[in-house]
């Protein structure tokens, strides 16, 4: 009988150990809630790539948010907004992290202390029918961490470069610096290369209003001179209707003998982190 309850007990702390030991590692999982009150002391923080919803999205869904390991709620951090390209559309909420920022980031993490947003376009659509969806993934990131609201900051690549003028100038209150790669600011280029013929043609007076809005804006574009998807001339017009407007915070880089994916030396600059962190609203 004594043995009975000796097996019965240690059952019974067997059992209660099992439990502390789950709800001790519990909070390791990745988590879409927005109610996980980071910014309270005591609980945890989930770092690196993180996998996101937008419950009222209309378009996109999934999103991708990335944490520096070093994050602190006590601490404001800069955040970026990353827009991808073509290639990386669709519906997984993955892929816009796997060309671009997000490898710069794997490869140097130390560079980029800053929380990262990374929005997924549709398969055969363009940010401009997304805008919604952008303005609520900044939202909620803005709830969910301790951002420095004049540290906000938009980059992108090829059609998201294209974005990153157009949505960037859309929004110029918000960013303080722009870092648009092998894009153009003028929707005609894009909508040919998309198949995209239904998208409104853009008149001067609209171009002229984009141009306007980015005068003042700190900004630092790159091209490869020899690329064969979008001309190094969709930036090097733009870049110009920009200083003949009297732009002087405008940086151009041209890398010769680089096609298409100038994102990666783009990227993988040192400079470009430190200049881009440096710009404030």
């Amino acid at each position: 009988m004594r043995k009975g309850n000796i097996l019965k007990n240690r059952g019974f702390i067997l059992l209660v150990l099992s439990v502390f030991i789950f709800v001790s590692v519990g909070c390791a999982h990745v988590t879409n809630r927005t109610d996980i009150s980071l910014q309270k002391p005591g609980k945890p923080i989930c770092t690196g790539f993180i996998n996101k919803t937008l419950d009222n999205g209309k378009l996109m869904k999934r999103y991708v948010v990335y944490v520096p390991y070093e994050y602190t709620p006590q601490e404001e951090i800069p955040m970026i907004i990353f827009l991808h390209g073509a290639g990386e559309r669709g519906q997984n909420g993955l892929l816009q992290t796997e060309v671009g920022l997000g490898t710069a980031i794997r490869r140097h993490p130390e560079r980029w202390k800053a929380i990262v947003v990374f929005p997924q376009c549709p398969a055969s659509r363009f940010y401009n029918e997304i805008e919604e969806d952008i303005d609520l993934c900044i939202e909620k990131t803005l709830k969910e961490y301790n951002i420095d609201k004049k540290r906000i900051y938009l980059t992108g690549l090829s059609m998201g470069g294209f974005g990153t003028w157009i949505y960037g100038a859309k929004h110029a209150d918000l960013f303080a610096g722009l870092v648009p790669i092998c894009g153009g600011g003028e929707l005609a280029f894009i909508k040919q290369r998309l198949g995209r013929p239904e998208i409104p043609d853009e008149t001067p007076q609209e171009v002229e209003q984009r141009v306007q809005r980015l005068r003042n804006m700190p900004i630092w574009a790159f091209h490869g001179a020899d690329d064969d998807v979008v001309p190094a001339d969709c930036s090097r017009s733009f870049v110009q209707k920009i200083k003949d407007a009297g732009g002087i915070r405008i940086r151009y880089t041209e890398y010769p003998g680089v096609k298409h994916n100038s994102w990666i030396k783009a990227y993988d600059d040192p400079e470009l982190s430190k200049w881009l962190f440096s710009q404030s609203k």
